[in-house]
Formats: C-alpha cells, sequence, structure tokens
C-alpha cells in the first residue's frame, strides 16, 4: 500500500505517507508484510474500533471507564499507525494520572484525531471501508 500512487492500471496502490498522515502507511504496510487486502481489512477493523469509542469518548467524557476507554483506543492506534491519536491519548493519560480529569479541550482534541483517521481512511477505501 505504501510504495506507488494509485492508478487506474494499478488501484491496489497507495503512494507514500507524509509524517502528518492520519495512519502511517509504512508503517501499516510493514504489521502486514505488503498484503494489501489484510491493510484494507485492519484499517476498516480499526475504523469500527474508532467509530465506537469516538462516541464512547463523546458520550462519556467524565466516565470512570474514560481511562479504559482511552487505553484500548491507543492500542488499536499503535497497531496501524495511528500516531497523532496514540501522542494525544497519551498526553491525555497522563493529565489524567496526575489530575484525574480532562479539560474539554484534550477531549476535543482526541475527538479531532479519530476524525482524522476516519476520514483519512475513508479517503484511501472509500468503497471499501464506509
Amino acid at each position: 500500500m505504501a510504495n506507488t500512487a494509485p492508478s487506474a492500471a494499478n488501484p491496489t496502490k497507495i503512494s507514500n505517507p507524509s509524517n502528518n498522515c492520519a495512519i502511517d502507511l509504512v508503517f501499516l504496510s510493514s504489521q502486514t508484510m505488503g498484503d494489501y487486502a489484510l491493510e484494507l481489512e485492519v484499517l476498516a477493523l480499526f475504523d469500527q474500533s474508532a467509530k465506537k469509542y469516538q462516541r464512547l469518548i463523546e458520550n462519556n467524557e467524565n466516565s470512570n471507564h474514560l481511562p479504559i476507554y482511552l487505553h484500548s483506543l491507543k492500542g488499536a492506534a499503535a497497531g496501524v499507525g495511528a500516531k497523532s491519536i496514540v501522542e494525544i491519548i497519551s498526553l491525555a493519560q497522563q493529565k489524567l494520572e496526575k489530575t484525574g480529569s480532562l479539560k474539554p479541550e484534550m477531549i476535543s482534541d482526541i475527538l479531532f484525531a479519530i476524525s482524522s483517521a476516519r476520514e483519512y481512511i475513508a479517503q484511501l477505501t472509500p468503497a471499501k471501508i464506509n
């Protein structure tokens, strides 16, 4: 997935990501040993998980379950190379440990990172994911 640009002749390849992409496609490709079908499957599974945790975080920002949701999402994000999600959740976990709560701005940043990753996945494989 991470080697060449998509084209009519080669629709299964996606261009090499920059460091600013929501999903590190080079990392994902290394995790799937370059198996494009598996990459699509992993992205679809992550998208479903991210959608679920996005909803849970939105609806339970002050819940005692928030640390569990964040931890679970962080693990899933790390597995696909969603570095921005991993980074913002790491910061949130540190804040939670120190203060016991998160400011609404931090929750917004987490939700934005999730949305960005999900939008990026939809752009990569719109017919396959949604």
